[in-house]
């Protein structure tokens, strides 16, 4: 009877053991089916983000010296001197500039979208005078000097912005010029036939316009 309850014990005690390996292993198939279904879930979940979307990186602008259209001030722009201007415009985008007035329209249709006092030629002086006609912008540059003569004199003026329409002539900002623009001192001080613009007025320009912009010059 002895021999045989020691065999019973063992047996019971082996089957205990058993049980509880085998709910172990359980345990530990069920830990590693949860992890990999987790890591499952996170790699799907890395893989469909839209890094495109969500993540937006820095814009860097390599002349800091080009503002955008809305940051442009209009401080030097007198503002509805001939509001007519542009009534009879059929062109989408026209520049509009008279030599009398020293003054530029920009067009948009039959509105004025923009406008400004300006300096022509200094047509006292032979060979300095601004064309008239119609033309268009053939480039658009910034930060350059321009380089001339008329045989009184040569140039290396420093620009920012440089928006050429016929041959040589085109516009730009003149940080030079020491009177007003729209001043009557053009006539003997001003371009060698180009348009000087105002530096806000310039920019402004340069942004709105593009490449096959007509220019009309006019008396």
């Amino acid at each position: 009877m002895s021999k045989r309850r020691h065999i019973t014990s063992l047996v019971l005690t082996l089957s205990v053991i058993g049980i509880i390996l085998i709910t172990s292993l359980i345990g530990a198939g069920y830990y590693v089916k949860q992890k990999t279904t987790l890591l499952n879930h996170l790699q799907t979940s890395v893989a469909s983000l839209d890094t495109t979307s969500h993540i937006k990186l820095p814009v860097l602008t390599t002349i800091p010296t080009q503002p955008p259209v809305s940051s442009i001030p209009k401080s030097t722009v007198i503002v509805n001197k001939n509001p007519s201007k542009c009534s009879r415009n059929t062109l989408d985008k026209l520049v509009l500039v008279s030599l009398s007035q020293q003054y530029m329209w920009a067009c948009q249709g039959t509105t004025i979208v923009y406008e400004s006092a300006v300096t022509t030629g200094a047509y006292t002086l032979a060979g300095d005078a601004t064309p008239t006609g119609t033309w268009h912008i053939y480039a658009m540059q910034t930060n350059l000097y321009l380089n001339g003569s008329d045989g009184r004199s040569r140039w290396h003026d420093f620009v920012q912005y440089w928006v050429p329409f016929y041959s040589d002539y085109g516009f730009h900002d003149a940080s030079w010029q020491t009177f007003n623009f729209g001043g009557s001192e053009y006539a003997t001080n001003g371009s060698h036939g180009c348009v000087h613009m105002p530096l806000a007025a310039m920019a402004w320009l340069y942004h709105w316009s593009h490449i096959g912009t007509t220019v009309t010059i006019e008396m």
